[in-house]
């Protein structure tokens, strides 16, 4: 892979690829061959993973990584840690969300939510009373630049990404092949 292309770059990229392959294949069509009793249980099963993943961020704490299991005894575990500021803004989103759905269709309501937190947090100074805000954005995309390219070892693009906002590159030592972010790896001997 290229080496000044960050490798989330890389997945999306891979990504995108093989949904314009199962497009042109018509892979959609598979689905009806699949019970409507297994999809229902997929569609709660991704349920419950988004609901036992995402309730602690709406609750104002941090979320635990893992399985449903794990994930649904850190929320209860931790509901005493609850930002009552957090909450109270993430249930007012969500009420407008599903409000606005109802009242308002067609209507671009979820940006009128961001649009509205964006105000909310400047005005109110959301991130001083311990709701997570996102920060400062950097402007614009990432430069495009000529970075060298080692086409001996297959790494390397004569034009590439700079990724140095983003994150640290993915290098290869040439005696081991392995990869490590940001740092070069060898094996240890067996």
């Amino acid at each position: 892979l290229a080496r000044g292309i960050p490798p989330n770059g890389v997945m999306a990229l891979m990504v995108g690829a093989m949904y314009f392959l199962a497009w042109l294949l018509k892979a959609g069509s598979l689905v009806a061959f699949v019970s409507e009793t297994v999809l229902i249980g997929f569609k709660i099963g991704v349920a419950f993973t988004l609901a036992s993943t995402q309730l602690p961020k709406l609750f104002g704490f941090s979320a635990a990584h893992g399985n449903f299991w794990h994930c649904a005894e850190h929320f209860f575990a931790n509901l005493h840690e609850t930002n009552r500021t957090a909450l109270a803004t993430g249930l007012s989103a969500l009420a407008v969300l599903i409000l606005g759905k109802l009242f308002l269709p067609n209507k671009p309501v979820a940006l009128f939510v961001v649009v509205g937190g964006i105000i909310a947090s400047s005005v109110l100074g959301l991130g001083a009373r311990g709701v997570k805000v996102l920060g400062e954005v950097p402007h614009g995309l990432p430069p495009i630049n000529r970075s060298p390219a080692d086409f001996s070892t297959g790494i390397g693009s004569p034009v590439s990404i700079d990724s140095s906002t983003l994150e640290r590159p993915s290098r290869t030592t040439p005696s081991t092949g392995t990869f490590s972010p940001g740092r070069t790896r060898r094996r240890s001997p067996t």
